[in-house]
């Protein structure tokens, strides 16, 4: 169980939504809705938390990578000024340089692609699949408010003027399927992203230990 801001537990994973009840616009489809949507908010808060961290590895790696070679650089020196006449000593040194060279070479390649690549796919997830399911929501709620409009104008005409009565009505059906396809955009972008969320939020961080 989740905790939400007013203190409520709420389940970890939201209830599956029924496309029947999207379609009524019914109180259990909105109660679903709001599950999900604090969700996703909850979901992109820990992953923009996470590409925080990535960012100062990234840092934190840059600044072991060039330490590290200026540590190599030193040893190089060493070799040079103080062990240059004791051709045992040089040699072994010698073999510390390259080996010291190719860890350099190994952990620049390591930080630099799978950090980089880590982040870049986290940031695609947020900007693909987060953003559409943002985007199709705020769409949803802007028709919401103009089925409400469109209800409350068409109570308000009076029964007794028919052109203006149906009217009212055309209007109304038009924006309610228009409301109806947008909710079935909303519901539809929801399975979207929780359908490629798990393999590729896994396929991302699996690269830290690949």
């Amino acid at each position: 169980m989740t905790v939400s801001n007013n203190g409520m537990a709420m389940p970890a994973f939201p209830p599956k939504i029924d496309c029947s009840e999207a379609i009524q616009d019914s109180p259990r489809f909105r109660a679903t809705v709001a599950q999900h949507t604090a969700y996703f908010n909850r979901l992109e808060n820990r992953l923009n938390e996470m590409l925080r961290h990535i960012t100062a590895m990234i840092d934190f790696s840059k600044n072991y990578v060039n330490t590290f070679y200026k540590l190599t650089v030193s040893v190089n020196q060493l070799c040079d000024e103080s062990f240059s006449g004791n051709p045992l000593a040089s040699t072994t040194f010698q073999g510390l340089s390259e080996a010291y060279a190719h860890t350099v070479n190994l952990f620049r390649t390591y930080y630099d692609h799978s950090n980089v690549v880590i982040y870049t796919k986290l940031s695609n997830f947020i900007k693909n699949e987060l953003t559409k399911v943002a985007e199709s929501r705020a769409h949803f709620e802007n028709m919401s408010q103009s089925m409400d409009e469109a209800l409350v104008k068409n109570a308000g005409i009076s029964r007794q003027k028919p052109a203006d009565a149906t009217e009212g009505r055309n209007a109304l059906t038009a924006v309610g399927t228009c409301f109806a396809h947008t909710t079935l955009d909303y519901v539809a972008n929801i399975n979207i992203a929780h359908a490629h969320k798990d393999h590729m939020i896994l396929d991302a961080v699996s690269l830290f230990i690949v």
